[in-house]
């Protein structure tokens, strides 16, 4: 595996530790927080690989367990390999090692913070499923401090949080609040900078 991204059906694929997953009507948002791959969406299939991929059995077991043609969860499993999710006997991609080497500077944690599932908009391509449903400040508060003591644990020096929704604008307010008590977060030494994802329909002068 040194140098190239070529992977074998007696390869035994492994699932990182700590992936985060929420599911969006039959799809599966997941995101590892201690990386920078960000967050992706899986259908059943590709979740079904997944779950398979303990560290025991090589993929062509796998394709049996799972009932899919042996070729089709080898690329599967390539594309979780890439993206971060899965260890190839016990290895990431070179790619993401070496950036990991060329660049010790990067020490944030990414985070996105998805504060409400409500929007001023009902686009038809959205995978999100509108509801009233809002994270709750305390949790929010609890996310802040675990983020910060996590980031302290793990040598970071930063946390950059990401509002998202729904459309987060609708609770301005609530970010603002955030905001100030993640400069005001108990864990000291940890720098937090705010990104948001908006549609941008709600910004005023």
């Amino acid at each position: 595996m040194e140098g190239k991204y070529e992977i074998y059906v007696d390869d035994v694929p492994i699932a990182v530790d700590h992936i985060y997953k929420d599911k969006i009507d039959n799809f599966t948002l997941t995101c590892t927080p201690l990386s920078m791959n960000g967050i992706h969406l899986l259908t059943q299939g590709t979740l079904k690989i997944l779950n398979q991929c303990n560290g025991r059995m090589p993929i062509n077991e796998i394709a049996q367990s799972v009932q899919c043609d042996r070729e089709y969860v080898k690329g599967v499993i390539n594309s979780l390999w890439q993206i971060g999710l899965i260890k190839i006997n016990g290895k990431l991609p070179m790619e993401s090692q070496k950036e990991n080497y060329t660049k010790p500077s990067i020490k944030q944690i990414d985070v996105w913070l998805h504060i409400t599932n409500r929007c001023n908009f009902s686009c038809s391509y959205c995978y999100i499923k509108k509801t009233n449903e809002e994270m709750s400040r305390e949790t929010a508060y609890l996310a802040i401090d675990n983020l910060a003591k996590s980031a302290l644990l793990h040598g970071k020096s930063g946390v950059r949080l990401k509002f998202t929704g729904g459309e987060p604008l609708l609770r301005f307010s609530f970010i603002k609040d955030l905001v100030e008590y993640s400069k005001s977060c108990k864990y000291k030494g940890v720098n937090f900078t705010f990104h948001i994802l908006t549609n941008g329909t709600l910004l005023s002068k």
